[in-house]
């Protein structure tokens, strides 16, 4: 299985010490601390520019009086994806040959019954345990290379692939796996469509529950069209159905990888080591409004199998910001050059927004993310980082706009702006996983993607019947 090429950041580790590298930022302490040790969880499916660029972030001094000191932080890259003894991910290695996704029964063909979401091994499990008793848990996660959405992460090569449902059932049932996610405060997600929610809104853009979309799509016509979407409508089901089919399709034969059509779906066994697979199977209609009721409080739980935000903050329910692509994702070298600008643009809004504190004025910001990545909780701090929330997700937005765009024609410019959110801050999403608004981006897909109540901690995407 493959994938409109993505992005940046994955996630995954190991007990490899990459290079400890000097990493500091914040506001100006009064005497120099000792150095604390930071975790980067690292996805390695791509080339690690972006991780660089981070580490980068994070070894900027701090600076007090126009003078610079030494970083307060180092950094340790923890990459799990080719551990020796452990496969906390469930990563799936094909070498030499070209792989796929490993999904068990669990996208069946639509008259069949659905699986269970393939689990990791009990000593697989048991790394999250290891990692929490040496208390070797991350603040940071970077992932990058290709994304589908119900899917997961894979490698340029199509030779490692992560099967995101089966991550999601781990941290479900493992509390130290839960713990270790829970300790990221900031996550780079790269690759195609990490932050995009296919989900359908209501006639005023308002938030859509899954029951609702079952209802009006079991009312068939117009009312089932509505909630799936059309070609030309962006971030529907149907855009991405029709994109990847388009993109990924017949046409070309070198990159020949999906189909509408069922008989052309090509396995090596039943929905193993697919060389084409068939997107109907793998992103059904009712990926919009599956879910099971809970035993216990007698709920509807959602699995939102397509809203990549709402399972974001599942993952990660301490993050400050949670950043990635609401469309196809550029290459990793161009991505990075967004990131910087994200960065260097935040770092000049907040400064200014410092100067304009009576409170701060003396205060310089030269490292955005260690603010972040810090645990303090005293007035200013807070304030301090909920100003650099808001000025990344609007930069963020600003500079996918700018740089992320399409030219389908010539003389016809079709831009993709991205969008973030924020499990600690949600009251600067204002509604709107972008940052920034458009004259020309009026799209109801990046509204609300979770109910007013907010994202159900507790509801990570699995069967009814364990």
């Amino acid at each position: 299985m493959k994938v409109p090429y993505s992005f940046l950041v994955a996630a995954i580790l190991i007990l490899t010490t990459l290079t400890p590298g000097l990493a500091k930022a914040q506001l100006l302490p009064e005497r120099e601390k000792p150095k604390e040790n930071v975790y980067i969880l690292w996805g390695e499916f791509t080339r690690p520019r972006s991780l660089e660029l981070v580490e980068s972030e994070l070894a900027k001094s701090a600076i007090k009086d126009g003078v610079k000191g030494p970083a307060p932080v180092t950094t340790t890259i923890l990459n799990v994806i080719h551990l020796k003894d452990y496969n906390p991910l469930s990563v799936t290695h094909d070498l030499p040959k070209q792989g796929d996704f490993f999904v068990g029964d669990y996208l069946p063909y639509a008259e069949e019954t659905r699986g269970k979401i393939p689990a990791i091994t009990e000593k697989d499990n048991s790394w999250y345990d290891k990692m929490v008793q040496e208390n070797k848990l991350p603040k940071v996660f970077v992932i990058g290379g290709h994304q589908v959405i119900s899917e997961g992460w894979h490698n340029d090569a199509e030779t490692d692939f992560m099967f995101l449902p089966t991550l999601l059932k781990a941290v479900k049932h493992n509390p130290n796996a839960q713990k270790f996610f829970a300790n990221v405060r900031v996550a780079i997600l790269f690759g195609c469509n990490t932050m995009t929610n296919l989900e359908p809104h209501g006639d005023h853009g308002e938030y859509l529950s899954p029951e609702v979309i079952k209802e009006n799509y079991d009312k068939g016509g117009k009312y089932k069209e509505a909630m799936i979407g059309k070609p030309d409508e962006v971030n529907t089901l149907e855009f991405y159905r029709s994109r990847l089919a388009r993109e990924y399709g017949p046409d070309d034969p070198k990159h020949y990888e999906y189909t509408r059509n069922r008989k052309d779906e090509k396995c090596e066994k039943k929905y193993d080591h697919c060389a084409v697979t068939y997107l109907d199977r793998i992103l059904p209609d009712n990926g919009l409004f599956g879910g099971y009721t809970d035993p216990k409080t007698g709920k509807f739980v959602g699995y939102h199998d397509y809203n990549y935000p709402y399972k974001m903050k599942l993952l990660f329910p301490k993050a400050k910001i949670i950043l990635g692509f609401s469309s196809a994702s550029p290459a990793e070298e161009r991505r990075v050059k967004i990131l910087e600008a994200t960065f260097n643009d935040t770092l000049r809004d907040v400064n200014a927004w410092i100067k304009d504190q009576p409170d701060l004025k003396g205060q310089v910001i030269s490292n955005i993310l260690f603010p972040l990545i810090s645990d303090n909780t005293d007035e200013k701090s807070v304030r301090i980082q909920k100003a650099i929330v808001a000025a990344l997700r609007k930069n963020w937005t600003v500079e996918t706009y700018d740089r992320n765009f399409q030219e389908p024609r010539p003389g016809h410019i079709v831009h993709r702006p991205s969008g973030s959110v924020s499990s600690v801050f949600p009251e600067l999403e204002n509604d709107s996983i972008l940052g920034a608004t458009f004259p020309d981006i009026t799209s109801k897909q990046y509204g609300p993607y979770a109910p007013p109540g907010g994202v159900f901690l507790d509801a990570y995407p699995e069967l009814a019947t364990p």
